[in-house]
């Protein structure tokens, strides 16, 4: 399996249309072939069992709610073959712009990460 995997700093004003806009987005994903789209809201982000915490890595402040999204493909020729017609989709686009009102794009942490095991 192949995952994009995105961490999302979000201003708690904003969490609905942020949450909107992914899902917006995740539908446009699978159809055009992404085996799996999720959203998850970050619960517990400090050390424990002597492990440095994402707080200490990601300076998010109170006022912020953490969310982490992955995206799921087959293995990287399916990614590259699934984001060609997801960034040729001009309602990503749509969706593009309006993401940029809600979050500060500079503080989202991404990679695409490969099944080991």
């Amino acid at each position: 399996m192949y995952r994009s995997f995105y961490i999302f700093r979000v201003p708690k004003e904003h969490i609905a249309e942020f949450l909107r806009i992914n899902r917006e987005a995740g539908a446009i994903y699978r159809e055009h072939g992404a085996l799996e789209t999720e959203m998850t809201r970050a619960t517990h982000l400090d050390p424990k069992y002597g492990c440095t915490g994402l707080v200490d890595l990601l300076k998010a402040s109170d006022e912020e709610v953490v969310f982490v999204g992955v995206d799921g493909f087959r293995d990287p020729d399916h990614h590259t073959e699934v984001m060609a017609k997801v960034d040729a989709d001009p309602r990503i686009n749509e969706l593009f712009a309006e993401i940029q009102k809600v979050i500060d794009l500079s503080t989202v942490v991404r990679a695409e990460l490969e099944s080991v095991s």
